[in-house]
């Protein structure tokens, strides 16, 4: 099960760069606010190979930072200047988190301009070595 928190659903035609999957990257969905909050109903405890799938639509500005499981895994993450500074540019982000509580929590949260996402990839990746908390 996904639940999706305070999210509008948007789409813009056209070719994608970078990708041979364009319809996944022409639709997104967007916060209504300053986070947009997945929470996935993961069965069994573990790693868990996350990957998200961006393309930037409208603001090059966009900047914002991922927490999964409250750790962060993006620190002030810009899509446009990630795809080398073109708009309708696939670009996709992998990490792995530890799921302990049968729940993964995933935050995207403003840092300039409203956060956006075009897909979520949730594996299980028992190898994986999980994002850690950073030293204070």
């Amino acid at each position: 099960m996904l639940y999706e928190i305070d999210a509008r659903l948007a789409g813009r035609a056209g070719d994608i760069q970078a990708t041979d999957d364009d319809l996944l990257y022409q639709s997104y969905a967007e916060a209504k606010g300053d986070t947009l909050r997945y929470i996935f109903d993961i069965p069994n405890p573990g790693a868990y190979r996350v990957t998200l799938r961006f393309s930037e639509v409208s603001s090059p500005e966009r900047t914002l930072n991922v927490l999964a499981e409250g750790l962060e895994a993006l620190e002030n993450f810009n899509i446009f200047e990630e795809a080398g500074k073109r708009e309708q540019s696939a670009v996709d982000k992998s990490f792995a988190v530890e799921v302990t509580d049968g729940r993964l929590e995933l935050d995207l949260v403003k840092v300039k301009g409203k956060p956006i996402v075009s897909g979520i990839e949730v594996i299980c990746d028992p190898g994986a070595s999980p994002i850690k908390a950073k030293a204070a």
